[in-house]
């Protein structure tokens, strides 16, 4: 009775903010995506938190927009072209969205695929439409950004608290001090690690937005500094050796790839290169990469059973939210688990929504970085910040996509297409590149 008179309090102040202002709606979803583990029924269908939020926020949209749906409708019907090159984001949305609900109808059990695209497809495309026509310029993505790393704080407090108590870690392994691996507020340590360590870059980015507005008077250095501390400990604790690695070759990327950097990022990879060569972790990390250690071997197994699966279903996989049903008569390691998900970005999509949505996946992805790659040539100081942060954050996500699932769960679907969103205001922003 109590959580249910919470939750009406809570939604009440949220449609009330909402209504006064939408990028208060978007801000609350950026600070409050892990409140997808906050589940109740509403008219008997279960529902989550994060998508109540986002339910009200598009209600709120609709109504806002009223008057120009009739318009908006028109240009679809009739083949009136988008602004380039959004009208390339645009198609390739709908390929995206459209193979995503096939794989509901491909799926085994219709009404569980039906509840996974809800969550991980319909819900973050409405949250990506409602973002770029909502968020119109730097100081409104500030406040977004403002939004993930301030409702991220307490979860990595709490991450690092559980390094040194265990409390509530629900694994007795993860939970014994020899073998802790911290999981949070999250059911699972990579759950964590995949939360935080695309969020990092935007301490960064704060940091150094702070400090230009303030000149370093208001000591946000150290404010800062504590911050980036806190969630780089947590998703070291989480023992995740892709996130770190994800965050090291973003770091390492971006600083080969600028020439004010360059030699500063050789000399690192040299002095790295020697510690790793020269300390006690040079056989596990040599282990880790070569995929020679435990989890590496299991998730080679994991690659090939999903490879020999998608041989004998190409075209759709195996559906949403069917991977562990129809990759069974190919599992190989009988003593271990079947994953949820093969633990690979490419054999992820592919296998939930079959070869077609890979290809929109990998469309959208080839934009995001193109859109990138263009601004970066005609921006600079806080607008070329802005649009490289959001690059190193999708560039930790994909990293980690290489032997994790960083998209399929609800608070990273709708950050994967926050991010989407993000270059696409940016896109919008530079009225130089949209008319090329």
């Amino acid at each position: 009775m109590l959580f249910n008179i919470l939750l009406i309090i809570f939604f009440l102040l949220f449609t009330y903010l909402v209504a006064r202002n939408l990028l208060w709606g978007l801000i609350l979803i950026s600070a409050f995506l892990p409140s997808y583990l906050v589940r109740f029924e509403l008219l008997g269908l279960p529902t989550t938190v994060l998508e109540g939020m986002i339910l009200i926020t598009f209600l709120a949209w609709v109504y806002k927009h009223k008057a120009d749906w009739g318009g908006v409708v028109g240009d679809v019907v009739h083949g009136r072209s988008l602004p380039n090159p959004l009208n390339r984001w645009f198609w390739a949305t709908i390929l995206f969205f459209v193979f995503s609900l096939i794989s509901v109808y491909t799926a085994p059990n219709h009404w569980a695929a039906l509840g996974v695209w809800r969550a991980y497809f319909l819900e973050p495309i409405i949250f990506f439409s409602i973002f770029i026509s909502t968020v119109k310029n730097r100081e409104d993505l500030y406040k977004i950004i403002w939004g993930l790393v301030l409702g991220a704080i307490p979860i990595a407090i709490f991450g690092v608290i559980q390094q040194f108590t265990g409390w509530f870690i629900p694994n007795l392994y993860w939970q014994a001090e020899a073998t802790r691996r911290v999981t949070s507020i999250f059911g699972h340590p990579l759950a964590l690690a995949l939360f935080l360590a695309p969020l990092l870059p935007f301490v960064v980015y704060l940091f150094d937005h702070d400090f230009r507005k303030t000149k370093g008077l208001m000591g946000h250095d150290l404010f800062y500094s504590i911050i980036f501390f806190i969630f780089f400990l947590a998703v070291i604790f989480t023992q995740s050796m892709g996130a770190l690695l994800a965050i090291v070759g973003s770091v390492l990327f971006f600083g080969l790839l600028f020439r004010r950097t360059r030699k500063i990022s050789f000399l690192i990879i040299i002095v790295a290169g020697l510690f790793l060569w020269l300390s006690p972790l040079k056989e596990p990390f040599r282990e880790e990469v070569m995929f020679q250690g435990f989890s590496g071997q299991l998730r080679v197994s994991m690659w090939g059973e999903t490879i020999e699966m998608l041989s004998d279903h190409p075209l759709w996989g195996a559906g949403l939210s069917a991977y562990q049903t129809v990759v069974r008569p190919y599992h190989i390691l009988a003593w271990a688990e079947i994953y949820p998900y093969p633990h690979n970005i490419i054999l992820n999509f592919w296998s939930e929504i079959g070869f077609f949505g890979l290809v929109g996946f990998l469309w959208l992805i080839l934009l995001f970085w193109r859109a990138g790659f263009e601004l970066m040539k005609q921006k600079k100081g806080e607008d070329l910040w802005l649009v490289e942060t959001i690059l190193a954050s999708m560039l930790i996500m994909l990293i980690q996509g290489l032997v994790d699932a960083p998209y399929f769960k609800n608070d990273l679907a709708v950050f994967f297409w926050l991010l989407m969103a993000m270059m696409v205001v940016n896109i919008k922003m530079n009225q130089k590149y949209v008319r090329t």
